[in-house]
């Protein structure tokens, strides 16, 4: 389902509860309890712009028509980018965020994500990359609280996962 949705950068979840009464997320759900199934996302910070739109809805009616439900053209991802590996980098504090990456940049283990500040400038930590990897999203917004993810880091790896 995954491929013939289209999107390129597929992430290979293993975190999530493993307990069918003790699931968070709707996908998560389903395949706890034997369903198929796949979380999307495309744009960025909750954006709705019509790109990040249209490749939601071309997602779908390709795995609609991959599952036989429709008879269109099913889009199938020629090279996949494997994230075998993902973690979100939560803030240590609550502050002032100011990154210093992007979203997909490619970053050593341990590099400089960006910094928390005082609201005077003043910093009070640096957040780094706990692998190496690509940002596959960056917090936007300045104020944050401890515990909020400021930055999503996924290892990309040659061949696809095995289960």
């Amino acid at each position: 389902m995954v491929l013939a949705f289209g999107l390129d950068h597929v992430v290979i979840d293993r975190e999530r509860p493993a307990d069918p009464g003790h699931t968070m997320y709707t996908s998560n759900t389903a395949v706890r309890r034997g369903k198929p199934a796949i979380t999307v996302e495309s744009g960025g910070m909750g954006s709705t712009d019509e790109a990040s739109v249209a490749r939601l809805e071309a997602g779908a009616l390709s795995v609609m028509a991959h599952l036989g439900m429709l008879d269109a053209p099913s889009v199938r991802v020629e090279h996949p980018i494997w994230i075998d590996r993902a973690q979100v980098v939560t803030s240590p504090a609550t502050g002032v965020w100011r990154p210093v990456v992007d979203q997909k940049d490619n970053v050593a283990a341990g590099a400089l994500l960006g910094r928390i500040t005082d609201p005077f400038g003043n910093v009070t930590h640096e957040v780094r990359a706990p692998f190496a990897g690509e940002v596959l999203y960056v917090l936007g917004t300045p104020p944050i609280t401890e515990g909020e993810p400021l930055a999503f880091v996924g290892h990309e790896t040659e061949d696809e996962p095995k289960p």
